[in-house]
């Protein structure tokens, strides 16, 4: 029996052992998830004040913000009222652009109206009037200075890809433009020297016509003047031909006279002096055809 009652002893003490090192074991696990937690803990920790540190500083960097938008909608609203009183009548878009008013009512929308409000439309309205005045504003600028190019205020900010497009879209349209507008000057330029060329040609074509029309006027003066007063000497010499060799007038030649007696009508006779052509030859005639109209004159016309 002692040895059956050792026997019992020596297995509930192998039992214990082995259950004391069971216990052990769970501690030690037990004291490492003690330990990751504790790690885990800290590090939330640190993250929860970093967050409430980045929370702070967005508090007040909102305050900032707020602000400063404050000051920019007073100076804004300072500038809008000065500028009304110096033109002297409202100007667009107003304080209404950037700090809009509300309805005092409560605007309701059925199913079936549409989502835009009239306030919405009218705001959009007026800033597309804005952006056009501004246009406007810079053309006459640009006009102002004879085709300067201005400083483009989006190049002092980063643009977006988009309107970075848009403004050179605009300035190919530009450049456009004003190639299309100096090709048209220097045609105008072009044509209007030609122009002026074919006037002084026309003017100094006019002078020569006018100069001998003058010339041949005083001619025809002289010849007539010197023939009424004094003949020339070949005239004479043919008056004082034999009664054959003169020309009759009209009267005489037409009354008929009978062979071997002598007409009792004094005969008439006519000084056979050159006359004087009535009309230029062809070529001189040439000279006498205004260039700008085109109709002749008689070349008794001289220049005043």
């Amino acid at each position: 029996s002692l040895q059956v009652a050792f026997g019992e002893l020596q297995h509930h003490l192998r039992q214990s052992r082995s259950e004391i090192e069971r216990l052990n074991r769970q501690r030690v696990k037990l004291a490492a998830e003690v330990e990751a937690k504790n790690i885990s803990l800290d590090f939330l920790q640190q993250e929860l004040e970093k967050k409430d540190k980045e929370r702070h500083d967005l508090q007040v960097k909102l305050m900032q913000s707020t602000q400063e938008n404050e000051d920019l909608q007073m100076r804004l609203s300072m500038a809008a009222e000065s500028r009304d009183t110096a033109l002297g009548y409202m100007t667009y878009p107003g304080r209404r652009r950037f700090s809009p008013a509300v309805f005092k009512h409560q605007v309701e929308l059925g199913q079936a109206d549409a989502v835009e409000s009239w306030e919405g439309v009218s705001q959009h309205l007026l800033s597309q009037m804005y952006k056009e005045m501004t246009e406007l504003q810079e053309l006459g600028k640009k006009l102002a200075l004879d085709g300067t190019p201005l400083e483009d205020s989006t190049t002092t900010s980063d643009p977006s890809p988009s309107s970075r497009d848009v403004v050179e879209a605009e300035n190919d349209a530009e450049e456009e433009d004003e190639d299309v507008a100096l090709d048209i000057v220097s045609t105008l330029a072009s044509q209007l020297k030609a122009v002026k060329d074919r006037l002084i040609e026309q003017r100094k074509s006019l002078l020569a016509v006018t100069q001998n029309a003058g010339e041949v006027s005083q001619k025809a003066r002289s010849t007539s003047g010197r023939g009424a007063l004094s003949p020339a000497k070949d005239d004479c010499t043919r008056s004082r031909l034999p009664l054959p060799n003169r020309r009759l007038s009209r009267h005489s030649a037409d009354v008929p006279h009978p062979p071997g007696r002598p007409s009792t009508k004094a005969e008439s006779i006519q000084c056979a002096t050159k006359p004087r052509p009535q009309h230029l030859p062809q070529e001189r005639r040439k000279d006498h055809v205004c260039p700008i109209c085109e109709t002749c004159f008689p070349a008794t016309i001289a220049q005043e």
